[in-house]
């Protein structure tokens, strides 16, 4: 059976179809589709493939082969991109797989891929590994978000692929063989779609959640399906053994009664975080209690009960901020139980086991290896015992698996003919654990193979990272969204550890536009200070000890999660709070024009710089999106400064293209405003003081969406160095924007933003060494990575073998 698009190749204008290379072959695919996609004609190309605004029609080459020419240079478009009409049913599917072809990648960002559904998308990115030859890119539904109103995966209409630019060159590109994968799941993954009204900005919530449990699936090797619970209103397949509710708060009574006669024929239930009752009963349990961590925090993870069950960890990290506690009704255990942030163990059960099913009392964070997936894989093994030697296998054939290769031969060949001694030492460990680990599965001794073939990954890795190259960098930095450090570590350990790792400076998030965690004159200050101290001052003291920079970290105008209600309350009285384009109010996010809120973000920044640091570093200082602010104060602080009344407020704003203009103006002005006068104040009273900024990663769009012209605070040399946050999971695409951003800023600094926490996986120190180096390829002499938390306690231990050991 042929794929769905057969090869759809992507040109710049007159470029020779003969540069791309033959596609890779794929496999028959899982899902048998009745509808095909032939674009054998002009006819068909022009009627089923349209451009958008200002990108290039397509035209039909070969049978099943389409030029879609890239044409960037003297172009203004944001992105080139062509809806595809093609039905789908990817209801049981895992998602799509498709090869992908770039000659050269520098003009693009980033990729994204749209799925037409009913009145909205599905959308979602991929990033290619390298340029100039055919990168395989799997797209799970987990990791699309929804817009819109999706009517669900089963009834797909069209794809919509965009290459989002950062350069002016034209390029060649192709895709082949788009194919649906999976369809024959042992494992389904109920997502609540049903709830994205009614949560609102929060949905995105019911997106992050089912990902990272079908991310750990998918790392495991064990086949899913993920629906909407839209779409579950037949009976669940035969072949499914469990069902995950990953975060649904409220689950449909059609559901419900769809999971009845599943779980009545033998099939169970794993559930994270929220149990509505009708569930709990099908699974003999229910909630007694919402907790948090004893002190304001986390939880650190989940301490096994007795033995577990078989596979399971003696603790697995997880840094949860909330948690439901379950009890069974009848028969039942607990098989894990919290660890406080403190590291000590608690009685609140975390984990509990019916003849149902499980409930995990929080939302699953993640992980992909390490205790997180050994803790995930041992529940799901439990749940449906033949998942073992899937697993078993995939964790074989994992080993090798690193940057671009495939396997031990293709990393063996990726390496130096001669290797470092740290790196042939753990080579040669690999390759004996690798023998053990074939025989005890060749044994179908499943749990001692996975345990073998991670050890054995672990020193392939290592061999990995000692033979990659080193270099000095200016700036090595970490943000630390917490006030307190590391989970379970003070100050004082969190910087020690960060040194000892090979990083030289910390930004630590010490206020917000609602809370500061030090004695504020400006803001409300967070009560966690009368329990645990001033966390500025031992933070200060230990990077001082350990001859760390410290650069104190500010998010500016949204309020932040800690702010008392209070002082939210107060804000949204004195209608100081932003309003949206459809005039729904934003309670937590302050409106930028609004001479009270700027007066207070300048304040509170002058106030950080008070204190005996190496600098300030600017956060959120933009709008939150295009979608605000409207408020009235807005309205008349605008037409002030024009001169004249708007009639259709808000809508000329948009309507109108000279109003357009001096909107965008007037917005970019009310940010820029606060930075000018925070440069002018901070180094009037210390001109050593630097001033930062996190920022976005687009220099020529993030004027007009977010009204962020960092490019030009660089330029009037209002910032020290900035940090784009560029937070993709390509390197290439990383270095691309460096690059680009490189060029916008003059002389300053650019130091960027590596998106550890917000990758696909963010415990690969392997990406993380590879977008290191990417940025030193791009000319930058530092780098910032977000965020030092526990993803980056697991990470640092490795990467300190690498890119930043000190040779």
């Amino acid at each position: 059976m042929k794929s769905i698009l057969a090869v759809v190749a992507i040109g710049c204008v007159g470029m020779a179809l003969g540069a791309i290379p033959p596609a890779p072959s794929v496999e028959e695919p899982a899902v048998p589709y009745p509808h095909w996609m032939t674009l054998d004609t002009d006819a068909a190309v022009a009627k089923r493939v349209q451009p958008m605004k200002g990108t290039v029609p397509a035209r039909f080459l070969a049978p099943g082969v389409l030029e879609l020419p890239v044409h960037f240079t003297d172009n203004p478009v944001e992105r080139a991109n062509w809806d595809v009409q093609v039905p789908l049913d990817l209801q049981v599917a895992e998602g799509i797989q498709f090869d992908f072809y770039c000659e050269d990648l520098s003009p693009f960002s980033s990729f994204s891929l749209y799925f037409k559904s009913g009145d909205g998308w599905y959308n979602t990115t991929f990033s290619p590994e390298a340029a100039g030859i055919w990168n395989r890119i799997n797209v799970s539904k987990a990791e699309a978000r929804a817009e819109g109103r999706a009517s669900g995966w089963g009834s797909i209409s069209a794809i919509r692929l965009s290459g989002w630019r950062c350069g002016t060159n034209d390029t060649v590109c192709a895709i082949a063989n788009l194919t649906p994968v999976g369809g024959h799941p042992k494992v389904l993954v109920v997502r609540a779609e049903s709830m994205a009204d009614r949560m609102g900005a929060e949905a995105s919530a019911l997106w992050q959640y089912a990902g990272t449990v079908c991310s750990t699936f998918s790392a495991l090797g064990v086949e899913y399906g993920q629906v909407s619970d839209l779409e579950l209103t037949e009976t669940i397949p035969d072949e499914v053994k469990l069902v995950v509710l990953p975060y649904n708060p409220t689950v449909p009574d059609r559901v419900v009664e769809v999971l009845k006669p599943f779980v009545a024929r033998g099939g169970r239930l794993l559930v994270c975080y929220t149990l509505p009752g009708s569930v709990g009963s099908l699974m003999g349990m229910r909630t007694v209690e919402l907790v948090r961590p004893p002190q304001e925090g986390r939880f650190a993870g989940f301490e096994r009960v007795g033995d577990g069950v078989k596979g399971q960890p003696d603790y697995s990290p997880q840094a949860s901020w909330i948690a439901y506690l379950a009890r069974p009704t009848g028969k039942g255990e607990t098989l894990a139980v919290w660890r406080d942030g403190q590291g000590k163990r608690t009685d609140w059960p975390a984990i509990v086991r019916t003849d149902g099913g499980m409930f995990i009392g929080h939302v699953w964070l993640g992980g992909t290896d390490g205790a997180p997936a050994k803790l995930m894989g041992a529940l799901v093994g439990d749940l449906i015992p033949e998942i073992w030697e899937t697993s078993a296998k995939r964790a074989y054939g994992r080993i090798g698996q690193i940057a671009y290769a495939r396997n031990v031969e293709q990393l063996r060949g990726n390496l130096p003919e001669t290797l470092p001694p740290a790196s042939g030492m753990a080579w040669r460990k690999m390759e004996t654990l690798r023998d053990e680990a074939r025989r005890k599965i060749e044994a179908k001794e499943w749990e001692e193979g996975i345990a073998l073939s991670e050890e054995a990954a672990r020193e392939a890795e290592r061999a990995w990272m000692a033979a990659q190259p080193v270099r000095r960098d200016t700036f090595r930095g970490f943000w630390c969204h917490s006030a307190w450090g590391l989970p379970n570590r003070d100050w004082d350990a969190s910087i020690r550890f960060l040194k000892e790792n090979g990083f030289n400076a910390i930004l630590p998030n010490f206020s917000w536009g609602g809370v500061a965690f030090y004695p504020s004159e400006h803001l409300p200050v967070s009560p966690s200070l009368e329990k645990r101290g001033n966390p500025v001052e031992a933070c200060l003291a230990a990077c001082r000890k350990y001859g760390v920079k410290c650069h104190i970290w500010k998010v500016c105008w949204n309020l932040g999660g800690y702010a008392p209600q209070a002082f939210v309350d107060r804000m949204a009285e004195e209608k100081r709070t932003a309003v949206r384009f459809n005039g729904q109010r934003t309670p937590r996010w302050l409106c930028p024009s609004d001479p009270r809120n700027r007066d207070l973000e300048i304040a509170a920044m002058v106030e950080l710089a008070r204190f005996p640091t190496d600098g300030i570093h600017f956060d959120y200082i933009r709008y939150s999106d295009s979608d605000t602010c409207f408020c009235d104060g807005c309205r008349e602080r605008f037409e002030r400064q024009i001169g004249r009344p708007v009639e259709r407020w808000p809508q000329d704003v948009r309507s109108d293209p000279k109003l357009a203009e001096a909107w965008q103006a007037f917005r970019c002005g009310n940010i820029t405003a606060v930075v000018e006068a925070v440069h002018r104040q901070v180094k009037a009273a210390n001109p050593k003081m630097s001033i930062s900024a996190a920022v976005f990663r687009n220099p020529q769009a993030d004027p007009r969406s977010v009204a962020q012209d960092w490019s030009m605070w660089c330029r009037n040399g209002w910032l020290d160095f900035v940090c784009p946050m560029d937070y993709v999971d390509s390197p290439h695409l990383f270095r691309n924007a460096v690059i680009m951003q490189r060029q916008a800023v003059g002389r300053v600094p650019v130091y960027p933003g590596i998106g550890l926490s917000c990758w696909k996986n963010p415990d690969d120190a392997v990406n993380l060494a590879l977008q290191i180096q990417a940025a030193r390829s791009a000319g930058a002499e530092g780098f910032t990575v977000f965020n030092f938390d526990g993803h980056a306690e697991r990470v640092l231990p490795i990467l300190r073998h690498g890119p930043v050991r000190d040779d």
